[in-house]
């Protein structure tokens, strides 16, 4: 008789600190042309922004069996969102989400919203190599999805160093 393995109530969490090895902007704008028939939309134009790290996995922490998978690189894009701060909720259950795709071994992806100024702040501290290293915390990460409860880019918690 098949044994059936039951799903744990526990949480189970990754977390990976990584090495910042990579960044773009990918920017789009569009301006709606003409009515499309049946394609009702509240926005005459389309823009989509968003910021993309690349990094290495330095090092891997976890509350459960280590896994089989091994990462190597997480690649998280960014995404600003227009909300007054005082208007977040406060009870978020996760910042944003991560998933792996099919045929790329070793890699795992994620999206992070953050407030718009954040997002617009770090093109500056990113282009005169400000942060050299980046933390994610992983939900649940099985299969292929999980989602990301903790995204952390810090100088000085990284010792940066800056000269005198």
């Amino acid at each position: 008789m098949a044994r059936i393995k039951k799903p744990s109530k526990e949480e189970t969490y990754d977390s990976f600190h990584c090495s910042v090895d990579s960044w773009r902007r990918d920017y789009s704008f569009g301006i709606k042309r003409w009515e499309i028939p049946g394609l009702e939309t509240d926005k005459p134009y389309r823009e989509l922004d968003h910021l993309v790290i690349t990094g290495t996995v330095v090092s891997h922490d976890t509350n459960r069996k280590p896994n089989r998978r091994k990462f190597k690189t997480i690649e998280i894009n960014l995404i600003p969102t227009h909300v007054p701060r005082d208007d977040w909720r406060k009870d978020l259950e996760a910042v944003g989400h991560a998933w792996t795709e099919k045929g790329e071994k070793g890699k795992l992806r994620g999206t992070v919203r953050l407030p718009a100024d954040v997002f617009y702040s770090l093109f500056p501290c990113l282009a005169i190599n400000h942060f050299r290293e980046f933390s994610v915390k992983v939900l649940n990460l099985h299969g292929t999805k999980g989602s990301i409860d903790d995204f952390e880019i810090d100088m000085e918690k990284f010792s940066v160093k800056f000269p005198d």
